[in-house]
């Protein structure tokens, strides 16, 4: 649809939540302004903890890019995005991080053209990251009426990651509703410049953050995420009917009894259910192996600087 038609410019908000790398957040929001093609219509919400001083006196590189910086307590990733969500004037929005550099001229007017997609404004849309690309959305893209029917859609519950594979989560078991509503921008390119790629360091920031534990919370909150599924599946039918969605209290379970949970309670179909269950094992056994590799590694890495 060309953007004259529309009969309102729909707005794009990013949400960053960054500590203690003020460089590369400016990094990543010079890219924005050497990248965008109406930086008057974008917004980045950025959220600072009160203890990090340093980044609190982040400003905006161009006059028209608008900032917000929203100020509080140091808490979960998920917390921290549901804050900047609350504050979001956007119709679009966009979980970012500040290890990336925007590559793709008039990225925003992609954007707003892919948004248009669906009349009904439920979609999960992601770009081309360098890493996972088009197999996964490292950087999920909602609408703000998606948002809003999801009721929760960044958990207060995960700490640092999973909240990417929640939300990807969720479109997966829409799809096998009978609703393919994934988007991905093959052509926009948000590169992930992360430590993992080569691209920076292996800081304090990534070394905070912890696999195994954004893991059990996706488990623990399977049943939240197929109501969600259903809620989006219910309105894309023509449903009028509002549902309350309920979140149940996360209990220290095992990750794999919860796996099994999901597969045999689970109300989506068994050729799902059996995918899950194969892809989440499979995911288990790499991070097990990756880690007891990885500090076999250290270890003898260790005793060679000792006997040296």
């Amino acid at each position: 649809m060309p953007l004259k038609q529309l009969h309102k410019m729909p707005k794009i908000s990013l949400l960053l939540p960054t500590r203690h790398r003020i460089h590369r957040a400016l990094a990543f929001l010079k890219s924005i302004v050497a990248t965008a093609n109406q930086l008057s219509n974008i917004e980045v919400l950025l959220a600072i903890d009160d203890d990090d001083q340093e980044s609190q006196l982040l400003t905006s590189p161009h006059p028209d890019l608008l900032i917000h910086k929203i100020i509080g307590p140091k808490t979960t990733m998920g917390q921290l995005n549901t804050r900047l969500l609350h504050h979001a004037r956007g119709d679009i929005l966009m979980l970012v991080n500040d290890d990336i550099l925007v590559r793709t001229p008039n990225w925003d007017v992609h954007f707003i053209h892919s948004s248009q997609t669906f009349s009904d404004q439920i979609y999960l849309m992601h770009t081309k990251d360098g890493f996972k690309d088009r197999s996964f959305p490292i950087f999920p893209i909602l609408s703000k009426r998606c948002c809003k029917l999801m009721q929760d859609p960044y958990p207060n519950e995960f700490y640092g990651d999973g909240i990417d594979l929640h939300l990807f989560d969720i479109f997966v078991r829409l799809k096998n509703l009978g609703h393919q509503r994934i988007i991905y921008l093959e052509h926009v390119f948000f590169e992930h410049m992360h430590f993992v790629l080569g691209k920076a360091k292996n800081d304090e920031i990534y070394r905070s953050r912890c696999h195994l534990s954004g893991n059990q919370t996706f488990y623990a909150l399977w049943e939240f995420r197929e109501q969600i599924a259903y809620v989006l599946f219910q309105k894309i039918e023509g449903y009028k009917e509002e549902k309350i969605l309920t979140k149940k209290p996360l209990k220290n379970q095992n990750r794999f009894f919860l796996l099994f949970i999901c597969f045999l309670k689970s109300k989506q179909t068994f050729i799902y259910r059996i995918k899950y269950l194969s892809y989440h094992l499979a995911r288990e056994i790499y991070f097990f192996l990756h880690f007891d590799i990885l500090k076999r590694f250290v270890k003898r890495s260790f005793k060679k600087s000792f006997s040296a």
